[in-house]
């Protein structure tokens, strides 16, 4: 027998079950639990279709985005890559163009620094030409007699017959027809000593003295034959060393250099010259230094001259650094003749001269071996010095010639268009030697 609680449950169930659930229920019948989907596999397939179908469209969706961004991607890409094109041919032509400047600069540059260097030295000779004119005035009266008392010209058409009257009025019966024969006498009516050449300087040092007189008259008596041998220049060389040898102490290098003779055994004989020097100490005579400071001032010395003569590359032997034509600033290859226009020095400051040597201060004419936009020029020291270009060279005999700046040697290079087949250029070192023929000592690097 049925408990009447239990009657009364059961029939509340069904109610329940006939009408509406509630929503407890209603969730059950909608998603049955695991145990209870196992038995169903057709509806479990079913879900797995549909999602599959979400992912593939899903994946379709995808692939077709990363599409469009690649192809976005590519577009902006090309897009890029003309871009850069374009830039780059743009700086193709730039580059260009600033080459193009460049040589212009460069030629410029070559015409204004030569120019500019004339124009100083032209500027700075200015008295010297001033002084000649004068005394190209004067000289104007060369085949005039200036006698004092004696208007000019009143020697008339005979002037030796009329000198030699007049000095035997003058001088009486002491005259002596041997000084009526002569050629000119000048009058000088001013003494520059700028523009004469010093006296001996053993006459300053030994205590002499020059007497400048404004007011003289100097009549110059011409030889009719000169009683010289043909060629002085051994005569003139041996006499020059002695007298470098017994005056000149330390400065005697620079009569050496004058002569291009080595210092060293120079192969001339000057004979005994202990009897002069002995005179000099006897005389208690002043050091050339002291006439250098005290009487000669203006005169230049190159006592840091290391090397002196002719410069050959063992290329081509015969052939020498010159300095070209006087008009140019170029450096030349031209057959060794070991004239002024090959004469090179080499100093202790590792400069090259090229050419002849200033002899006072006021000649500022000293030219130097300068590296101008990578090649050989020529150009005034103390003007390449100011502007601080490339004149500082490492040399050593039978070595290279290289710039210290720029790192660039001076060296020989084939060309059929040159006259002897070679031309001087500055460029990467290749072991090209150079020689010069008197060196003192190497300088170190």
């Amino acid at each position: 027998m049925q408990h009447p609680r239990g009657a009364a449950a059961a029939e509340k169930l069904k109610k329940y079950a006939k009408d509406d659930p509630p929503d407890n229920v209603r969730s059950l019948r909608n998603n049955p639990a695991p145990s209870q989907r196992k038995g169903r596999p057709s509806d479990e397939n079913e879900e797995r279709g549909e999602d599959e179908l979400t992912l593939k469209q899903a994946s379709e969706q995808l692939m077709q985005a990363i599409s469009l961004t690649r192809s976005s991607l590519t577009e902006k890409i090309e897009d890029v890559h003309t871009e850069v094109g374009r830039l780059r041919h743009d700086m193709q032509a730039m580059r260009g163009r600033i080459s193009e400047v460049e040589t212009r600069v460069s030629h410029i540059e070559d015409t204004i620094t030569p120019m500019e260097a004339k124009l100083n030295k032209a500027a700075g000779s200015a008295n010297a030409w001033k002084q000649k004119a004068d005394d190209l005035e004067n000289r104007l009266r060369r085949n005039n007699i200036r006698i004092i008392g004696l208007p000019e010209r009143s020697e008339g058409q005979q002037p030796e017959q009329f000198l030699e009257e007049w000095l035997k009025s003058t001088l009486g019966d002491g005259f002596s027809s041997t000084f009526s024969r002569f050629s000119s006498c000048e009058y000088l009516a001013s003494l520059q000593r700028s523009s004469l050449t010093p006296p001996d300087p053993q006459v300053w040092q030994c205590g002499g003295s020059v007497e400048v007189l404004p007011c003289s008259r100097i009549a110059h008596i011409e030889r009719a034959h000169k009683p010289y041998t043909e060629d002085l220049t051994a005569h003139v060389r041996r006499n020059a060393l002695r007298v470098a040898e017994v005056w000149m102490d330390e400065f005697k290098s620079h009569v050496y250099m004058a002569w291009n003779i080595p210092q060293e055994d120079p192969g001339i004989d000057i004979g005994d010259i202990s009897e002069r020097k002995a005179l000099r100490k006897r005389l208690q005579c002043k050091t050339f230094r002291w006439y250098l400071v005290t009487v000669y001032p203006e005169m230049r010395t190159y006592s840091d001259n290391i090397a002196y003569g002719v410069l050959q590359n063992s290329l081509k032997t015969d052939l020498c650094l010159d300095q070209g034509p006087d008009t140019d600033n170029i450096p030349i290859l031209y057959i060794c003749h070991g004239l002024t226009p090959q004469n090179v020095y080499y100093s202790s400051s590792q400069q090259l001269h090229v050419g002849v040597l200033s002899p006072t201060m006021d000649d500022d004419d000293n030219r130097c071996l300068v590296d101008v936009n990578s090649r050989p020029r020529l150009i005034e020291c103390n003007y390449a010095r100011a502007k601080r270009m490339k004149l500082y060279w490492q040399f050593n005999q039978g070595g290279a010639i290289q710039n210290k700046k720029s790192k660039r040697c001076l060296e020989l290079q084939e060309n059929s268009d040159n006259e002897f087949g070679y031309q001087l250029v500055l460029q990467k070192c290749s072991g090209q030697k150079w020689s010069i023929t008197n060196f003192h000592k190497n300088i170190s690097t």
